[in-house]
């Protein structure tokens, strides 16, 4: 706040902004184990159903479709940026202990095209299914994530899931907003391109 008083004007101001940006350094990310927060403790003492099965399943769509390389870019930005991402959890010696994978965790993406299927809901639905299924609180990932193409649904669509410990739905739904961010951007980045080639 002090900074909109002491440079009043957006020229006085962006470049502080961007001192602060080139300054911010990446999250502190150091593996190795981690306490369990009083919720995790709570839900792994209290919770007598499989454990991995506890999760949330979010499915985001784009009228405009998704580019996989910027997709697959914000989804591992997000998944450095918050550790709980990372995490696994393991049973040992009579208690549960939480892991802290580290920031050079693999991203696991894939893509799943349906569009040639006789049914793509139900495919989309077996899929989901299966993907959700895999999740594997010792192994990882705790963010699984695909990029589905079904005629049915826009063009592209993505699937996040992401395991119990690691957040709840509320949190799980603040991710979206990041990749409605780099959707934005990549449409913006469309339009500068389009005026640059305009220009030539």
């Amino acid at each position: 706040v002090r900074d909109l008083f002491l440079y009043p004007t957006i020229e006085t101001l962006a470049p502080q902004l961007r001192a602060l940006i080139a300054n911010a350094g990446p999250p502190d990310a150091a593996p190795g184990l981690v306490p369990l927060t009083p919720v995790q403790q709570a839900f792994f003492s209290e919770y007598a159903g499989a454990k991995h099965h506890f999760n949330q399943a979010l499915l985001l769509a784009s009228s405009a479709g998704w580019r996989e390389e910027f997709l697959r870019d914000a989804l591992r930005q997000i998944q450095t940026h918050h550790d709980a991402l990372r995490m696994r959890f393991e049973y040992r010696h009579a208690r549960w202990i939480q892991e802290n994978c580290g920031a050079d965790y693999p991203l696991d993406f894939t893509v799943v095209d349906l569009r040639q299927t006789e049914n793509p809901l139900t495919a989309l639905t077996v899929d989901a299914t299966r993907l959700q299924a895999g999740l594997d609180l010792a192994r990882g990932p705790m963010l699984r994530a695909r990029r589905v193409r079904a005629p049915p649904l826009p063009r592209l669509s993505v699937c996040v899931m992401s395991s119990p410990a690691s957040a709840e739905l509320k949190s799980l739904l603040k991710l979206a907003t990041p990749l409605a961010l780099a959707q934005a951007g990549q449409a913006l980045m469309g339009l500068v391109d389009t005026a640059v080639v305009g220009r030539l």
